[in-house]
């Protein structure tokens, strides 16, 4: 199954083909700050230099949130169409799932709490255990509500994304030393997106395009002016 993957949730524009979960190729910009005349042109180059119709592209597989509320629209938008216009699968994957995967669980006793920054001192969060399961949901919080949940396991934690990096210090000041597996960076991926799409297909969770739908976890800067009127 060769699959197209998508992420335009943060400032890196990323896309990748897969053949099962092998990766064949992946395009990405990093420091992108307009996703939409850049996507089609970089999906366009990468099938030529793999020799791929997009026609013989069986599942897309985008990126779905949280993040940029325009970068998410533009890439569930573009995988959408593709999906509907070549009558292919599509699936959906949390962009917190996505960061979580880089990390290796398979070697590590303990959580990993992926962390996309979300200004004013909130991020976009989860926090996953060594084979992915769920230990705390998808959820917009402050820094200090993550904090306080963290220092309620009873496991290490590696915290990754640059939600992680802004708030390091912080980290490394509230919760004890034996908690914290590490506190790195890490990119988001296209590339995660098809070996995570894969594993969904693989469990027969494909997705519809009329049903899919973005991930936000908070009202967009409009709705909350609105609310406010």
């Amino acid at each position: 199954m060769k699959i197209l993957g998508i992420d335009t949730t943060s400032n890196i524009l990323s896309v990748a083909v897969s053949e099962d979960d092998i990766i064949l190729g992946e395009n990405t910009i990093e420091n992108s700050t307009n996703h939409s005349p850049k996507l089609v042109p970089m999906i366009d180059e990468l099938l030529n230099r793999l020799n791929i119709d997009i026609s013989q592209i069986d599942m897309f597989a985008c990126s779905i949130g949280p993040g940029s509320f325009t970068g998410i629209r533009i890439g569930l938008g573009l995988a959408k169409s593709m999906a509907q216009a070549n009558d292919k699968l599509i699936v959906g994957i949390p962009t917190l799932l996505s960061l979580a995967k880089n990390v290796d669980m398979d070697n590590i006793d303990g959580y990993v709490c992926p962390m996309i920054d979300a200004r004013n001192s909130n991020i976009y969060t989860c926090i996953l255990d060594n084979k992915y399961n769920i230990v705390l949901d998808y959820a917009g919080l402050s820094i200090d509500e993550l904090i306080e949940k963290c220092n309620t396991l009873d496991k290490p934690i590696y915290f990754l994304g640059n939600g992680a990096i802004i708030y390091k210090e912080k980290i490394q000041d509230s919760i004890p030393s034996e908690k914290i597996l590490n506190v790195v960076d890490s990119q988001l991926n296209a590339k995660n997106i098809c070996v995570l799409g894969y594993d969904k297909f693989k469990n027969g969770q494909t997705d519809s395009i009329y049903s899919l739908s973005p991930t936000y976890l908070r009202p967009s800067s409009a709705e909350r002016l609105c609310k406010n009127e």
